[in-house]
């Protein structure tokens, strides 16, 4: 068991437009948190009175609330950097963890002491959440985790609609070492010290993918001679858990945490389809795509 944290944990909430779905995740940190938590907000441009609102939550809550806000969309990558930049600057290295959300997503009970008790007990650097779906499916794959595929150099996460496993499915009901972090993952200041911040080269889009490989201490060279040496034995896809020689030890050992539970509530309607075919504009996508092609060797897929 590692030392007690001291200081609070930090939620950092990103925020574009979809007020309604930002009082929505306050209301459930605010009813579900059990310890000393403060939030961040950083708004990536809205326009339809989220910043009123963030206004009057900070004059609320002075001493809990925080947020900051650019006039146009800075992307993922640099608003949840911009947060990391704040809260260093505010508490140094005074704080337990800083889990970063969308504005699409619900804490469950209790999601706080989940995240500081995984922390204290494995000595984990970052922790991810059992990510669940509002009719109850499993977010993402955690049993396999990142898939490869050598032959083509293609890395993908199995999640969302492609996944039809159960929230309490025993095989996503265990803690464990884990090689992705998610969007949803909690990070330690050990973890900024050491793996640093997110790559801003995506806009949106891979950024959670480059990170995680950092963490595992992975570089563009070991794709290509595992490739070289037929490491996959042939096969199309296979976990990169298996891929990774037994005797590396990762950057930061990532450890899902199950006990820590949240929903993606994305809402499925006509006008959240226009909101994220806007977001998820076939250029930034592109741009991302290609900054990680570079950087990784790796082609993202979905």
């Amino acid at each position: 068991m590692t030392k007690k944290s001291q200081g609070p944990g930090i939620v950092s909430v990103l925020t574009l437009d979809r007020l309604g779905l930002t009082k929505k995740v306050v209301r459930s940190i605010f009813q579900n948190k059990e310890g000393d938590v403060k939030l961040v907000f950083f708004d990536n441009g809205s326009t339809d009175g989220t910043l009123d609102y963030l206004a009057k939550l900070k004059e609320k809550y002075p001493s809990d609330i925080d947020f900051l806000k650019s006039e146009t969309n800075l992307g993922v990558a640099a608003g949840r950097n911009r947060v990391f930049r704040h809260v260093i600057s505010k508490y140094g290295n005074n704080f337990k963890w800083i889990l970063n959300l969308d504005n699409d997503c619900v804490v469950h009970k209790g999601f706080d002491t989940a995240i500081t008790k995984c922390f204290e007990e494995t000595g984990a650097l970052a922790v991810c959440p059992r990510l669940i779906q509002p009719d109850n499916r499993i977010f993402y794959n955690a049993r396999d985790g990142f898939l490869i595929n050598l032959e083509d150099m293609e890395l993908k996460l199995e999640y969302a609609d492609s996944v039809s496993i159960q929230y309490d499915d025993p095989g996503v009901s265990k803690r464990g070492t884990t090689d992705v972090i998610l969007g949803t993952s909690a990070k330690t200041p050990a973890f900024l010290d050491k793996i640093g911040f997110y790559d801003e080269g995506h806009k949106i889009g891979w950024e959670d993918f480059s990170i995680a490989l950092k963490a595992l201490g992975l570089k563009k060279e070991h794709f290509y001679k595992w490739k070289k040496e037929n490491k996959h034995g042939g096969k199309k896809w296979v976990p990169l858990r298996e891929l990774i020689d037994k005797k590396q030890t990762p950057e930061a050992v990532v450890v899902y945490e199950p006990e820590c539970m949240i929903t993606h509530d994305h809402p499925v309607t006509e006008e959240h389809q226009e909101y994220e075919k806007t977001r998820w504009c076939t250029k930034t996508i592109t741009e991302s795509t290609n900054h990680f092609q570079r950087v990784w060797g790796l082609k993202p897929i979905l």
